[in-house]
């Protein structure tokens, strides 16, 4: 019980630390050194020490890949040319896809790029603004829990180890519902449209998207050694100019993201190698699935920034469940980051297209209700 307590002394600690606007991979290196230190006492930086290993490695060089092809293709407009190719399907379908298929291609800020990108589309539907904002945030995070180039996917399977392509087995159910909840409120609010500019060639600017993932599905390479391929052709074909490497660079080595990834594996090691697990078992014991959800849906809530959440999450439940409870894990914080008033993409998208909170929060809760009731119907279905 002692290990347990001294995990929720940490993780208050870290909550009060990212209310306070710490930087979030500060907040979470104290709130793991803390709790390295009233387990492990003096053995603290031995502990850490073994946690740099292959495997954060391999997770801190996949996530700086992602990012970097993914401003890269920002840079040379492909996201733009990607939705021109995307209004050949006419303004209803583009207002939907727009964000999905942008969400594909994790980026800081990115909700900002989408909401920028899908501005005409949704001008010319005549949405209100907490409508647009709704359809631009909620249809930009479907596939959150499951796109293997999710920072927070990436985190996860270093932390459990496997391979990013494959937590779609644990989180599959969650993309299903997102879309259907998303479709079942969207659909009413796509009125009369104007035509929109369109060329389907702009289509071919998914290659690297689909590249990365054809290779991961049908090789058993490593995603690190594809998004290096990759990044090196794209480069090399896109033609990148030295000012444009320069900038998706720096913003591939952002400190934050890779402290974030850091700490998480020494946090992680702590939990491994103290008795929290064995602790947390005992007390859960046939309340796996109900708990691990409520303490994801906490995190995610409170701390409301997906990366930062999964990983912490899953440094906590991932020696202390279950393989099978993970997907009730992934759908607590995946509702409730997206219900958490502090995530970084409903701020920027209630002030790009100047929504008022209360009207957006309303479709948000409801799309969160019934991704939590389809989850559950697809895991019953499938499952029991």
């Amino acid at each position: 019980m002692q290990s347990v307590i001294y995990l929720i002394i940490s993780m208050v600690l870290i909550f009060i630390l990212i209310f306070k606007k710490v930087n979030a991979g500060i907040a979470l290196l104290v709130g793991a050194f803390l709790y390295g230190i009233l387990i492990h006492g003096f053995k603290v930086l031995n502990i850490m020490l073994e946690a740099f290993d292959l495997s954060m490695l391999n997770t801190v060089l996949t996530f700086i890949l992602v990012i970097f092809i993914t401003e890269v293709m920002r840079l040379k407009g492909a996201t733009v040319k990607i939705v021109e190719g995307l209004n050949m399907l006419g303004a209803r379908i583009t207002a939907i896809i727009a964000p999905l298929v942008i969400g594909l291609l994790p980026m800081p800020g990115g909700a900002y790029v989408s909401a920028a990108i899908t501005k005409p589309v949704f001008d010319k539907l005549n949405l209100r603004p907490e409508e647009e904002t709704y359809i631009n945030y909620w249809f930009r995070h479907v596939f959150t829990m499951t796109w293997p180039l999710v920072p927070g996917v990436i985190m996860v399977a270093g932390i459990i180890g496997t391979e990013p392509y494959l937590i779609a087995r644990y989180t599959w159910p969650i993309p299903i519902a997102s879309i259907v909840a998303g479709l079942i409120l969207s659909l009413p609010m796509l009125r009369t449209s104007q035509t929109l500019r369109k060329d389907v060639r702009g289509l071919v600017y998914l290659w690297p998207v689909i590249t990365i993932i054809t290779l991961a599905l049908l090789t058993r390479i490593s995603m690190m050694y594809i998004l290096i391929l990759t990044s090196i052709l794209y480069v090399m074909i896109s033609r990148t100019s030295y000012r444009e490497f320069k900038e998706a660079i720096k913003r591939a080595l952002n400190p934050t993201i890779i402290m974030v990834v850091v700490v998480a594996f020494i946090f992680s090691k702590f939990i491994q190698i103290s008795s929290v697990g064995t602790e947390m078992f005992s007390i859960l014991k046939g309340l796996e699935a109900f708990i691990s959800f409520l303490i994801s849906f906490i995190i995610g809530i409170v701390i409301g920034i997906e990366s930062v959440s999964m990983a912490l999450c899953f440094s906590i439940l991932a020696t202390s469940v279950p393989a099978q409870v993970y997907i009730y894990a992934f759908l607590g914080v995946y509702v409730g980051h997206l219900l958490s008033p502090s995530h970084p993409c409903l701020v920027m998208t209630v002030e790009y297209y100047k929504s008022e909170y209360p009207k957006t929060y309303k479709y948000i809760v409801l799309s969160g209700i019934l991704t939590m009731l389809l989850t559950i119907f697809l895991i019953i279905l499938f499952y029991v």
